[in-house]
């Protein structure tokens, strides 16, 4: 009898098969024994060999190991359902008539089409720039850190993940709209990614609300300060998880050195701890913001951002971190506030509030007064000098700044999720008003938690007009998507017992002009040159790309200072990338059309390649928008650009000179 007649034996063959995300190697060798005979089609499904190949393709939703006995059939449920959600983003690609309701019903599917969508943005391209998406896809590839440690200090070196890029076992084709399809999947997921977070921002302010010293209550708060990246348009789903690997590494920091973590142990003590956790966070970078750079101070409100490159960061962002580590290690925690300055409180697993009825005046609030000591107001952000915060302090901080002495008891108790999300948001507000800088996205998300929280206030209109306006610039596929299920929002909400249909009127019209798609069609008269077209600017002799032209404008023209110029008032401008990334106007006689590589001049022949690199490398945010992929003739050294279907309905003529120019002997 052969061996390979033995299951067993066969079974410990294909377990040997390597698992992987992009190459189907492994699972096509499966498919075949099951249709080579009965013995090896019932070896072939054996649970245990699907479960690593369904791992390494799909991580979402999170699934536990103990589904005995159906690994097999959800793997080959998945590779049918990812065929129906590649469709609808092929029909986003390549239908614009169809993109919005394509995007609706894509998103609606949430966590099951994200895998699909992350290979989609990691599809194969040309391996001459596949560099220029290199550090993207090592970040998203550590979306989940699984520990920290002195790699971390001040969050400058570069993560440890588990994930390795498969560079060299993507089999995979190159798709001929390598760059739209990058864009548009990066697009889907950031709709997702800002579906979701609205959903949690609106848990956190309707639903039944916990008390503020709760476990609830913190977990709703840190949910409300990730769904802020979220709404940014980041992958939030593993942040919780990351969470998990801070406080498990502070948790090892503190043990190593002799501070006890125990609360039931005789040795414990609650200011050594919580001094102990702020130290520790100060070690790993978490420390209070200073200068006076108010980019950095905005962006230090998001947890994409202050739990890596801006850990040194604003009070909310910190008491987040404490918060968190704290209530993962067993104790209660909560944000608390006086005006202007966010603060922690912490109290022992075991801890009762008082009831105020039985506790009456001061006794309530002034925490250093109880014996044993049960809990604490910690100032994580002066900690290194200053970490706990006395109720006296705190009562005369209040009188400074005028607060009426009946609003001092809710300044100095823990706040509820809705409180802290909300005073965030109008901190970021704020911020975003006296910076004077143009973050749409910061702007964004504070425009659409402060509607959510008040959409009944005089403010939300303007909030509204916010989040409708970049929507417009900076999102296209939200509009079917996030602003339709607040849209849902709305009509569902009743404040009091009355509707606010006004606010839901208005949004409605938004989304109705947001869904009208006029295309500008322009048709060519004695333009030279097409979209797509790399030239040198005969002035600065440096490189540029059309990505547009316009008829001539004498009021342009005179604006930007080129009215010297032969023929100034006749000649079209063209819509230019440089080098450098930045958009310019370009009139047609500056404009110098690249030589072939055959019979030019040593120093002119580059390869082609390197002029597509030196374009993509500071210009892919209009690249990925503008066109679908580039065609290179190394041989005459030509390159072309080539327009995506948006931008071919706009310039309908241009895609037709381009393939000319790319046939032309």
């Amino acid at each position: 009898m052969s061996v390979l007649s033995i299951p067993e034996v066969i079974l410990a063959i294909l377990t040997r098969l390597p698992a992987s995300k992009h190459d189907d190697t492994s699972v096509r060798t499966l498919i075949a024994c099951t249709k080579a005979s009965r013995m090896l089609r019932a070896v072939a499904q054996t649970d245990s060999l699907w479960l690593k190949h369904y791992r390494a393709r799909w991580t979402r939703p999170r699934l536990t190991d103990t589904n005995e006995g159906t690994w097999h059939q959800l793997y080959c449920l998945r590779r049918a359902k990812d065929i129906d959600f590649r469709s609808l983003l092929d029909t986003i690609i390549r239908v614009p008539s169809e993109r919005d309701e394509a995007a609706s019903v894509l998103c609606n599917y949430e966590g099951f089409a994200w895998d699909m969508l992350r290979m989609e943005l990691e599809c194969r391209v040309p391996e001459d720039v596949s560099g220029i998406w290199k550090e993207d896809e090592e970040q998203s590839a550590g979306e989940r850190w699984d520990g920290f440690g002195e790699e971390w200090v001040d969050g400058a070196s570069e993560r440890k993940s588990e994930h390795k890029r498969e560079d060299k076992f993507d089999t995979r084709e190159i798709k001929p709209d390598w760059i739209q399809r990058r864009w548009w999947a990066k697009q889907a997921l950031a709709a997702i990614s800002r579906l979701d977070a609205m959903l949690d921002i609106m848990r956190v302010f309707y639903t039944n609300q916990a008390h503020a010293t709760s476990i609830v209550n913190a977990h709703r708060f840190e949910r409300g300060i990730i769904a802020l990246s979220g709404l940014m348009g980041v992958n939030t789903h593993e942040m919780s998880h990351n969470y998990d690997s801070l406080a498990q590494a502070c948790k090892d920091s503190l043990v190593e050195y002799g501070i006890e973590v125990d609360a039931t142990s005789s040795e414990f003590d609650l200011k050594t701890f919580s001094k102990g956790v702020c130290d520790w966070m100060r070690t790993q970078g978490f420390r209070r913001t200073q200068g006076d750079q108010p980019y950095n101070d905005l962006m230090s409100s998001f947890p994409h951002a202050f739990m890596t490159t801006n850990r040194t960061s604003i009070p909310m962002s910190l008491v987040c971190t404490f918060v968190a580590i704290a209530t993962r290690l067993g104790f209660l925690a909560a944000p608390a506030g006086d005006v202007g300055h966010v603060h922690a409180w912490i109290a022992l697993p075991d801890y009762q509030r008082p009831d105020s009825s039985s506790s009456p005046g001061t006794e309530e609030i002034d925490w250093e007064d109880e014996q044993p000591l049960r809990r604490l107001h910690v100032d994580v952000c002066y900690s290194e000098t200053e970490p706990f915060l006395t109720s006296e302090k705190m009562r005369q901080t209040l009188e400074s700044l005028d607060v009426p002495q009946a609003r001092w008891k809710m300044f100095m108790e823990p706040c509820t999720a809705s409180q802290a999300n909300d005073a965030a948001s109008c901190e970021r507000s704020a911020s975003f008003c006296k910076a004077n800088i143009n973050l749409d996205g910061a702007l964004y998300t504070s425009a659409i938690t402060l509607f959510i929280a008040g959409p009944q206030t005089p403010g939300a209109a303007q909030y509204l007009e916010w989040i409708t306006a970049v929507t417009k610039r900076h999102y296209p596929l939200d509009t079917e998507s996030v602003l339709r299920m607040l849209l849902q929002f709305l009509s569902d909400l009743r404040i009091g017992d009355n509707q606010i249909p006004e606010i839901g009127t208005h949004l409605r019209n938004e989304i109705t002009k947001l869904r009208v798609s006029s295309v500008n069609v322009k048709k060519r008269k004695d333009k030279k040159y097409w979209v797509g077209m790399i030239f040198k600017h005969a002035r600065s002799q440096s490189l540029g790309l059309i990505v547009g032209w316009d008829e001539p404008d004498m009021l342009f023209v005179t604006g930007t200072e080129i009215d010297g110029l032969y023929r100034q008032h006749k000649q079209a401008g063209y819509k230019t990338l440089g080098v450098n990334g930045i958009m310019i106007y370009v009139p047609e006689d500056n404009v110098v059309p690249l030589p072939s590589l055959t019979g030019s001049s040593e120093d002119e022949q580059k390869p082609a390649w390197d002029r597509v690199r030196a374009l993509m490398r500071h210009g892919m945010s209009i690249i990925e928008r503008t066109f679908t992929r580039v065609e290179v003739d190394e041989e005459l050294g030509r390159v072309w650009f080539v327009p995506a279907v948006s931008t071919a309905e706009e310039y309908p003529e241009d895609t037709a000179l381009g393939e000319e120019y790319m046939r032309r002997l």
